[in-house]
């Protein structure tokens, strides 16, 4: 691209404040990124959409729709980035005990991920988390390495390109009840 057309294309989004479309689905309308063939776009879309209505992540603030785009995504991204062990760390506002987490994977045909949430919490004992993220941490990792990589290699048992596809279809197969993010962008 030119690098005079891209100056202008900064210039309008500095002075508009929107950011140009593109294949992450953040500038686009919902109606554009419902419309895209990209299922990363589409649920990644979705979810900035979402987040960007709610701001601070809290499950118990979410429809039913949303929450299973914002629990599977949110989920996704985190334990994409260090496993388990980093998905225990922080605080899950909404679903401390992460049934409705469980529940959005496999309502999306996300079986294995749901499975390792599962034996993910079965390592604690009596499968009771403590509340406290710094406390929940340090209970998780006092479960045997080889068994938490395990867990772990399970939830990528559904594959990044799975977990794209059923969130896309599941926002797609409900796109009227994402309307209300028509008027985002």
């Amino acid at each position: 691209m030119p690098k005079d057309i891209m100056l202008f294309q900064m210039l309008k989004q500095f002075f508009t404040g929107e950011p140009e479309p593109n294949h992450f689905g953040m500038g686009m309308t919902f109606g554009q990124i419902v419309a895209s063939d990209d299922n990363f776009c589409v649920a990644n879309g979705t979810f900035c959409l979402i987040d960007m209505q709610y701001g601070e992540f809290d499950a118990s603030r979410y429809s039913k729709h949303e929450s299973v785009v914002m629990l599977v995504w949110h989920s996704a991204g985190i334990i994409g980035n260090g496993g388990f062990d980093y998905l225990f760390q922080g605080p899950w506002q909404g679903d401390a005990d992460y049934v409705a987490t469980i529940e959005a994977h496999r309502r999306i045909g996300l079986a294995k991920s749901a499975d390792a949430f599962a034996a993910a919490i079965n390592q604690f004992p009596g499968s009771a988390m403590p509340s406290d993220p710094d406390e929940r941490y340090r209970a998780y990792i006092t479960t045997d390495e080889d068994i938490r990589n395990s867990i772990d290699a399970l939830y990528y048992e559904d594959s990044d390109d799975h977990r794209e596809r059923a969130v896309a279809d599941f926002v797609r197969q409900y796109k009227d009840q994402f309307r209300h993010l028509h008027k985002l962008r």
